[in-house]
């Protein structure tokens, strides 16, 4: 909060700032102006809020690592492959559930850390840009000053000797502002390439954070589909529907079967919906996968693994040229 309350204020104060002309009553104002808001602003683009907040970040990407490495390790079926009692099922599934909390909060917490960080780096834009505009006041200043002097020449012959030594000292003053407006230009073109970096690694690791949802939601969905697939061929499950079906239909055995495929297929659909929704409505699952998606990502990596088996298989009889 204190954040957006700061980032705010520096906006109103950089849109209240104007650069005029030298020859404006207001100039001394307005840079009296310029060096109170540089003043100001030295909470707002301090380096050591930037590293804490860059260290908060980190722990929070490691605190992250280590809760989906925890959810890794639980393990819904057993050493067999069979599914665990219900208690101990759905211990595990509350773990699950636990976990993903967890992980949803500590990127409640990153997406506040990288909006703080954006603020910041934002600040520290608006700064240099004043700082640009308060040189190009002074070169607009030294402008003016210099046309003056030389319309002054002519009628000022007697003086020659001291309007020299005046144009020698605002040339050296326009060189030293000159040297000044290089140096801090070059800065800005560093801090503009560190952000742009820093804007990398962020995006590097928004993009990690949303293959880990993708992850996530195939686990759960296969599991969903699994325990759906599972529940439907047991005794409670698969019973009743012979028993409808036979009912019904006491004609063909060939019809029979079939309806009772059909039925076992539509259940295993909606019980597929209806926990999906469930998973979604807990925040367990993120909305990110879907079956498209995963048929992509699977023939994504059968090709990848396809090219780097042909690579390497390949690799011992290829040109010494070519190799190197």
């Amino acid at each position: 909060m204190n954040g957006n309350i700061e980032g705010q204020w520096e906006i109103s104060k950089l849109n209240s700032y104007e650069v005029v002309d030298p020859s404006s009553s207001s100039c001394d104002s307005n840079d009296h102006q310029v060096d109170q808001a540089h003043h100001n602003d030295v909470h707002v683009t301090s380096a050591e809020q930037m590293k804490t907040l860059l260290d908060h970040a980190r722990k929070v990407i490691v605190d992250m690592r280590e809760h989906i490495r925890r959810m890794e390790q639980i393990e819904l079926r057993n050493s067999n492959g069979e599914l665990p009692p219900y208690d101990q099922l759905v211990m595990r599934l509350e773990g699950l559930v636990t976990q993903q909390r967890i992980i949803n909060a500590e990127s409640a917490r990153l997406m506040s850390v990288n909006y703080l960080v954006n603020i910041g780096n934002f600040a520290r834009n608006r700064q240099f840009a004043r700082i640009v505009a308060k040189g190009r006041y002074q070169m607009l200043l030294l402008q003016s000053t210099v046309q003056s002097l030389e319309s002054n020449v002519d009628n000022l012959s007697s003086e020659v000797e001291v309007r020299k030594e005046q144009a020698d000292y605002l040339a050296e003053s326009l060189k030293n502002t000159q040297s000044l407006m290089e140096s801090t230009l070059a800065e800005y073109r560093d801090e503009l390439r560190r952000q742009d970096d820093e804007l990398k690694r962020q995006q590097n690791a928004v993009a990690a954070m949303s293959k880990t949802r993708f992850n996530q939601d195939f686990v759960v969905d296969s599991a969903i589909f699994l325990f759906s697939l599972w529940a439907i061929n047991t005794m409670i499950v698969d019973l009743p529907i012979r028993v409808a079906t036979t009912a019904a239909i006491r004609t063909s055995n060939r019809r029979r079967a079939a309806a009772l495929q059909g039925s076992k297929v539509l259940l295993l659909i909606l019980m597929i919906w209806r926990l999906k929704s469930l998973a979604k409505g807990y925040g367990f699952h993120n909305s990110v996968g879907s079956f498209v998606p995963y048929v992509f990502s699977v023939a994504l990596q059968l090709h990848h693994g396809i090219t780097w088996t042909i690579s390497t298989a390949t690799h011992p009889f290829r040109p010494a040229s070519l190799n190197a």
